[in-house]
């Protein structure tokens, strides 16, 4: 809708795009505080010596196909002409990207169907939770090796 002009211009105009945002970043914000007070932390305590093997074992996966996406898609970013970027800022911002949760669709998807206070429930969302970590920090190191230093995302993380 945004290619037509009148919906960008009169309906949705672009002074009104940062309400929206707002709007939806409280939104979700209210839905993951809502979430986290349905979990039972019992239930999370008791599971954290399952979910931390199980969590590190489902990021391999995909963090590993990302990397080797990479190596390919790597040389055709640098075959059309374009400045090539940091080899290492490139596989790693690759590898994080293909290694996140959709967390709120699935806490979405469990709380409809009433299983997050199951012990199945709980231990998917703690292993999204702890990818989602985990992807987010191997992001920041990324930026870091985007922006000159290595060290420098280290220290963020």
């Amino acid at each position: 809708m945004g290619n037509i002009n009148f919906w960008s211009t009169h309906i949705f105009p672009p002074s009104s795009w940062n309400y929206f945002t707002l709007v939806g970043d409280v939104g979700l914000i209210l839905f993951m505080f809502n979430l986290g007070l349905e979990l039972d932390r019992k239930e999370l305590k008791h599971q954290w010596k399952s979910s931390v093997p199980i969590s590190i074992s489902t990021i391999i996966v995909p963090y590993g196909a990302g990397a080797a996406l990479s190596v390919y898609l790597y040389n055709i970013n640098t075959r059309d002409g374009f400045p090539p970027p940091d080899r290492a800022a490139f596989v790693l911002f690759t590898a994080s990207s293909m290694s996140f949760t959709a967390f709120p669709v699935l806490a979405a998807i469990l709380s409809s169907n009433k299983l997050l206070s199951t012990p199945i429930g709980t231990l998917t969302i703690s292993c999204a939770a702890m990818n989602d970590i985990m992807g987010w920090c191997s992001l920041a190191i990324a930026g870091a090796f985007a922006k000159g230093s290595g060290i420098v995302g280290l220290w963020l993380v």
